[in-house]
């Protein structure tokens, strides 16, 4: 009677009204109550298992945003910043699934493969880079496997030397005054060879709201045109002439740059010497008078403002 007891209580069955009335009957329920038992707690986690594995991307992401909020916890990191962590967790979810689409990629046909790299989405994003625009779907393939994604918070700068940003989300990218939103790609000059990486900085462009792109850098892609007989003659040109465009432009601005500089020196060093100028005339005044207090003055004092 304690193990019928037992057995219905572990395996919730309930008590109900109608109980074993002799050693036979309580034998068959409590068999039949441990058969029921196990294929309840095996549907339950055949069911629990399956809701568990439908995204195991999120999954994963839950577990990696638990373990930032334990570590925030256990350094004691101040709120405002702990605030920035957890909005920066937030938004990188969507990124942290893409990075598996090029995997997933490698199980298609290549046939399928440049169709998908091809679609309207990736192919707004090529088109906007106008060298890339004429590039065939292999090419494009290609490049499509070459990107990394990142993503920004507000106000950050986006400073890679010699890559290509493409927005690929809803946030917003101002670089010179432009503003660039999803689709668009920016620092199209990563071609150039020449360009100093270090001057970067000062022209790179910053986040205004939570962003993602997709990079690209110059040794991808050139990987890619030099060694890809898909990339035709005409393509290669039309890099070669962006490159010389670019390269100008380049020189331009830093021509221009040193000339502004050296007008700023040529004034500064104008500005010393006539105060030079009148340090020294002021001097001599004041010896004078202490020579002779009845001494006046027989030039004034040049002006020394510009």
């Amino acid at each position: 009677v304690s193990l019928y007891f037992s057995v219905m209580t572990l395996t919730t069955v309930g008590y109900g009204d109608i109980t074993a009335n002799n050693l036979t009957e309580y034998i068959v329920l409590i068999i039949a109550m441990f058969i029921g038992g196990f294929f309840w707690a095996f549907i339950i986690g055949g069911v629990c298992g399956i809701v568990a594995n439908m995204d195991e991307v999120k999954t994963a992401y839950q577990q990696t945003f638990d373990n930032m909020n334990f570590m925030l916890k256990d350094l004691k990191i101040d709120q405002d910043l702990s605030k920035e962590v957890r909005d920066y967790m937030l938004h990188i979810q969507d990124n942290k699934r893409r990075r598996t689409y090029t995997v997933l990629l490698n199980d298609l046909s290549t046939n399928l493969q440049m169709k998908m790299a091809c679609s309207n989405t990736f192919n707004a994003r090529i088109n906007s880079v106008y060298f890339m625009s004429g590039f065939k779907p292999i090419v494009v393939l290609q490049i499509f496997k070459c990107l990394e994604g990142h993503i920004h918070a507000p106000n950050e700068l986006l400073h890679r030397p010699q890559t290509l940003h493409i927005v690929v989300s809803d946030g917003i990218v101002v670089q010179k005054n432009k503003i660039y939103t999803m689709n668009a790609s920016f620092d199209h000059d990563f071609i150039c060879y020449g360009l100093d990486p270090l001057k970067h900085r000062h022209r790179a462009a910053k986040a205004r709201t939570f962003v993602e792109v997709d990079t690209l850098t110059q040794e991808d892609f050139y990987n890619i045109v030099d060694n890809s007989l898909d990339v035709s003659n005409a393509d290669k040109k039309k890099i070669r002439l962006a490159r010389v465009r670019f390269s100008l432009l380049d020189y331009a601005m830093r021509y221009h740059g040193k000339k502004d500089h050296e007008l700023v020196n040529d004034k500064e060093k104008l500005h010393v010497k006539r105060v030079d100028s009148g340090a020294d005339q002021s001097e001599a005044y004041s010896n004078e008078y202490r020579k002779n207090p009845n001494f006046e003055n027989p030039s004034p004092r040049p002006s020394i403002e510009l």
